[in-house]
Parts: structure tokens; sequence; C-alpha cells
């Protein structure tokens, strides 16, 4: 099975479980209702979880029989919601010239270099570093920031279609993303669907970076998360390990469709087809 979690598929799809919706604990009179499905059979439901029946008319859920509901669900950006890729720019740039294209994106403006934004590091600072460098290149450096918004050509229609569902069934969304401090604003300008998340934990903003641990905990305190309740999509294998670590339910994305999956076998109540 694709999703990485504590939990094996067949124990939230065991013949005759029903599902029930229930409140997400934490919330005040005022607050956005917030639901997710949970698949238990009602001898399994809290006591009140009573869907019009009297409070103790179900038996306490036993939390060595049951899987933790999932209640959150946190995305991760660039290529799971957002495309970005350099060669979207550099290969206006280069042509044809394919072996100097790459050449320059794992030798002079690599991911290590722009990992360093990510983290934090101001783009003056930075440019000037690989100018310093590699003093030819200094006109493709210089668009590596200049021209960054046509790194993003646009959205991935798919996984959008999805957080739409899931903000539709008041899934609290969350997001977390490697992403430089001063260039996040174009995203922001660009993509309406970033508005939809409850918090986005920019990594360039807090100086921390993904698989980092620290990032991590940051955003489990700062939105006060049950890890074991919190799916964390990446399309990075070692974001998504760092969040298993973190005893969050981690999810490799490869792509919407297999998403659409892998949330179905946690219980979400999304349609099949896109």
């Amino acid at each position: 099975m694709a999703v990485s979690s504590r939990f094996e598929r067949n124990d939230i799809t065991k013949p005759g479980w029903t599902a029930h919706v229930v409140r997400r604990p934490g919330f005040e009179v005022g607050d956005v209702f917030r639901s997710v499905t949970i698949y238990g059979s009602k001898s399994s439901l809290p006591s009140q979880v009573t869907h019009g029946k009297s409070e103790g008319s179900m038996n306490q859920l036993d939390p060595m029989q049951s899987p933790c509901v999932v209640d959150t669900v946190i995305f991760d950006l660039g290529n799971v919601l957002i495309q970005w890729n350099p060669r979207h720019l550099f290969t206006k740039i280069f042509g044809d010239d394919e072996a100097a294209m790459e050449h320059f994106l794992s030798e002079v403006c690599n991911a290590e270099w722009n990992e360093q934004q990510d983290r934090g590091r101001p783009w003056k600072e930075a440019i000037a570093d690989a100018v310093a460098r590699h003093p030819a290149h200094e006109s493709n450096i210089r668009a590596y920031f200049d021209r960054w918004e046509e790194m993003i050509p646009g959205e991935i229609e798919g996984t959008v279609k999805i957080l739409e569902q899931l903000r539709d069934l008041n899934v609290r969304l969350l997001a977390l993303t490697n992403w430089s401090a001063e260039t996040f604003h174009i995203a922001e300008a660009r993509f309406p669907f970033l508005k939809w998340f409850e918090g986005i934990v920019v990594s360039g903003r807090e100086r921390l970076i993904q698989p980092d641990p620290a990032i991590f905990n940051l955003i489990i305190e700062r939105y006060h998360l049950r890890p074991e309740a919190t799916a964390f999509i990446d399309d990075s294998v070692r974001n998504v390990e760092a969040a298993e670590r973190a005893e969050m339910r981690g999810v490799h994305f490869r792509g919407p469709d297999e998403l659409r999956a892998q949330l179905r076998a946690m219980g979400f109540s999304l349609p099949e087809g896109s």
C-alpha cells in the first residue's frame, strides 16, 4: 500500500463497519464546523457520538481496536499542488543545448544552492555568491531570480480538485512548504486556492527547512495538532519519512489519482473519480 502509516488498509475498511461523522475536538461555539468520517461499528464509537441517540447509548471506543481518526491534512505545495521546475525557464534560455542547461543546474545553480534560499538566505546574497564563483554565468544566475515566476507554469489540477473536495468535507487543511520568503508572494497572487488553507508554514519565513524535525514540531505546536491524526502529503520521500518520525501519517505523492485512492483508504469520503 502506498500510504505509510502505523495502520494497515484493512484496519480502516473492515467488512460490516459503518461511517460516522464526528465533531473535531477543540472547537468552540462560533467556530467553523469541522467534521471527519471515521469507520467503525456503532459499538466502537465514543459515547458522545450519538447522532440523536441518548448519551451513553454507545460503548466507549477501544483505541487498541479502532484506528485513530485523521482530522487534518497537510499539503506540500511544490509539485503537489503547484508545478515547479527550473527547466521551464532554462529551456527558453539554453534552447536545444540540454547538456549545457543540465550542467548549469547541477554545477552553478543547483538544488543545494536553491535550498539555502528556501531556508531563508536572501536572494541578493545568493546571487552574489554564485556570480563570484561562476562569473561566466552571471546573466543566467540573475535570471534564476528575476524570471523565477516562469518556473511555475500552473497548478496541478487533479490535486487542486482533491483539495477542494476535502474543503467541502470540512477537513482541516494546512500547508507546509520549502519555499523562499522572497518569492512566495508570487504564488499567493497567482493561486487563489492557497486561501483555502487555515495556515501555511513557509520555510523561508521560518528559517527552517524540511526535513529538519524542527519545522514539523513548529507546525504541530502552532496549530495544536495531534500528529497521529494528521496526514502529510509530499512528493519528497525524505520529507514524508521525516513527517512519519514526527508521528504523522505520511503520504508519498506520485499523482492525483493515487493520492485520491490513498485518502479514500484513510476514510475520507472522496468520489472515486476526479
